[in-house]
């Protein structure tokens, strides 16, 4: 089935248009047109198996269309050990996105933490972030 994916994938052609105007017709060299049906289901099948890296790592995740999330749990003594689990496989998946052609976007990267009121004030002020890039 992912042989057909790629065969979408080549020989593409994009036009814009913006009322009456007509941008030049280009061919893709990358990815897909937007706006298509096979557009979603194809980029998931291009970009599922960042699921092993998640697993590797140990990172609960969850995959949408054009986002992903990561997420770990444990006591507070664990933050250290969550903090880098979540730096290392960040690692990864930005390797893994550069070869993907894709780019992992440092800003709309976030790392929140989910506890009592008294369990995060005694959370370790460098694990309160993550290295991104």
């Amino acid at each position: 089935m992912l042989s057909a994916g790629w065969q979408f994938l080549s020989n593409r052609r994009q036009v814009v248009y913006t009322g009456k105007t007509e941008s030049d017709n280009i061919t893709l060299q990358f990815g897909f047109s937007r706006g298509s049906v096979l557009g979603p289901r194809v980029f998931v099948q291009y970009a599922e198996d960042v699921e092993d890296i998640f697993w590797r790592h140990g990172v609960h995740h969850h995959l949408f269309a054009d986002d992903m999330q990561g997420y770990c749990s444990g006591r507070l003594n664990d933050v250290p050990a969550i903090v880098a689990w979540l730096e290392s496989c960040i690692v990864d998946i930005c390797t893994w996105c550069s070869a993907k052609r894709l780019q992992l976007n440092a800003y709309k990267t976030k790392l929140l933490w989910f506890g009592s009121a008294s369990q995060l004030r005694q959370l370790p002020s460098q694990n309160s972030t993550i290295q991104v890039n």
